[in-house]
Parts: C-alpha cells; structure tokens; sequence
C-alpha cells in the first residue's frame, strides 16, 4: 500500500485473537456470504479499510472445501497474535 502497511487477521486456532471462537458452519457461512451472485459490497468511508482477503474466490467452493480448510486451520498451533490492521507510514 502506498500510504501504509495492511496486515492480514490472524487465522490460527488462537481463542483470543485467532479464529478459535468461529465454529466450522460459521467459517463456512463467512465465505458463501461473498458469493457475487448474491453479494452487494458495502459503500465504505473515508477511514473504512476494505479487507484484502479475496473472499468472492473462495465463495463458490463446495462446503467440503471449505471444512477441509477449517480443519487444517483448526490443525495447526494456535498463536496468539494480536493484529494492528492498518499502520500508516511514519
């Protein structure tokens, strides 16, 4: 980013600050939620950071890929990790 670093969220098995508390149907949920057939993107503000996580490419995986996904996520060591989204450069 030009004006700053953008940093991805967490996604280890980490309850505090990972995706530990996202049960498997809400994984999936997340996803199908950006299916462009049905995905009307949010106007975003000024200050509003869009996510760099390419969700429509993943929304039209079968449900079982998506499992599969979360449970290898879920196999691995949590780490806990706390994220600064955004960090504007000095």
């Amino acid at each position: 980013m030009p004006n700053g670093v953008l940093t991805s969220p967490n996604i280890t098995a980490d309850i505090e600050t990972g995706i530990g508390k996202m049960g498997r149907e809400d994984f999936i949920k997340r996803f199908k939620g950006y299916d462009p057939a049905a995905y009307n993107a949010p106007k975003l503000g000024r200050k509003d950071m869009p996510t760099i996580m390419p969700w429509t490419m993943y929304a039209g995986m079968e449900s079982k890929d998506l499992t599969a996904i979360y449970t290898y996520l879920h196999s691995l060591p949590a780490k806990k990790n706390v994220v600064v989204k955004w960090k504007p450069l000095q």
